[in-house]
């Protein structure tokens, strides 16, 4: 009875904590936009994480890690990470190469600390060896994070990422094996939403070396999978929680890390503003006052050259090829600028 009264009630006993109320009213809205309940999920549960959730989070005994918090509110089928597939950059090449890594070092027993072999009988594969302070709080995290490690020394990846605009500072190996614990449980995802998660990852400076994203530069396509800005704005609301200052941030960042920044620029606005047509919110807002004025700059600059030209009798082909060579020019005389860099 003594030891009774000094139990205490915390976050862990809790059914629910307040990041359920986040994952369910995202992953509600991520389907509203038409993403499927797998899809819904990865972009949720990558979102969260890098707003600061952490990729362990609740109760261990429900098996509250982010990734399987974000696929049971989502409804989406619980698969093997085997299920995995890359984005469309490697033609849906499968999550099999993690698996061997995984298992090369299991071999070598080099994957945690914690030897099975020496386990009580009738322990491995319970409650009380996976979602214990031993599974949860030892073996997991120490396997996540040496397979982090690997990844980063198989692929030569920056040991450091840092998030554009705030300037944050990650560390790659934990990042990766965060990740490997959110898709171990996220569900089966398709290539669409590979390429959400990849996009997503453009929000670091780092991007054009890791390779993650269309949005991640220096080039940008005017249209595409684009929202390698949404992480940048989050951190940046996070830091200044202003509109006006996250806008400049991000306009600051897009004119300084892009061949064409023009184009970067009016490629997030007209994503943009398909994206409030759906929801409107903080972060649509500074992503539209980032980019509304260069935009309409833009707008306003080719009408005046294509009403002067035509006022002179030139046809409209020649006046889209006058454009062309200008624009043209400038993105070679960037791209010269770029590689001096």
């Amino acid at each position: 009875m003594r030891l009774l009264s000094k139990a205490t009630l915390v976050d862990a006993a809790s059914p629910h904590i307040p990041i359920d109320l986040i994952i369910q009213k995202a992953v509600n809205e991520a389907k509203v936009a038409g993403a499927s309940p797998e899809n819904s999920a990865l972009i949720v549960a990558a979102l969260a994480y890098f707003s600061g959730a952490a990729a362990r989070a609740g109760v261990p005994m429900a098996n509250r890690k982010l990734g399987a918090m974000a696929r049971m509110h989502a409804g989406a089928c619980k698969t093997s990470g085997i299920a995995l597939v890359t984005n469309k950059f490697t033609h849906r090449i499968p999550a099999f190469p993690a698996y061997k890594a995984v298992y090369e070092e299991l071999l070598n027993k080099k994957l945690t600390k914690v030897d099975g072999a020496v386990l009580p009988p009738f322990i491995a594969g319970g409650a009380i060896y996976g979602h214990s302070a031993l599974g949860e709080d030892i073996n997991i995290p120490e396997l996540a994070k040496n397979a982090g490690l690997g990844a980063v020394e198989a692929a030569n990846l920056p040991e450091k990422l840092h998030v554009r605009g705030t300037r944050e500072e990650f560390d790659t190996a934990k990042v990766i094996g965060d990740f490997g614990l959110i898709l171990k449980d996220i569900g089966g995802p398709s290539v669409i939403g590979s390429m959400a998660l990849n996009e997503i990852f453009a929000g670091f400076e780092e991007s054009p070396i890791i390779g993650a994203g269309f949005s991640g530069g220096p080039v940008n396509p005017p249209l595409g999978h684009l929202c390698g800005d949404v992480v940048p704005a989050i951190r940046l609301m996070l830091k200044h929680n202003d509109l006006y200052k996250v806008a400049e941030d991000i306009r600051n960042y897009k004119m300084n890390s892009f061949i064409d920044p023009e184009m970067a620029l009016c490629a997030l606005n007209t994503i943009t503003r398909k994206a409030e047509e759906v929801k409107r919110g903080p972060i649509t807002r500074a992503c539209m006052l980032a980019s509304k004025d260069v935009r309409d700059r833009a707008i306003y600059r080719g009408a005046v050259k294509a009403y002067e030209m035509i006022k002179e009798g030139k046809t409209v082909e020649e006046v889209a090829k006058a454009l062309d060579d200008e624009k043209k020019a400038y993105v070679e005389k960037r791209g010269i600028c770029n590689s001096r860099w």
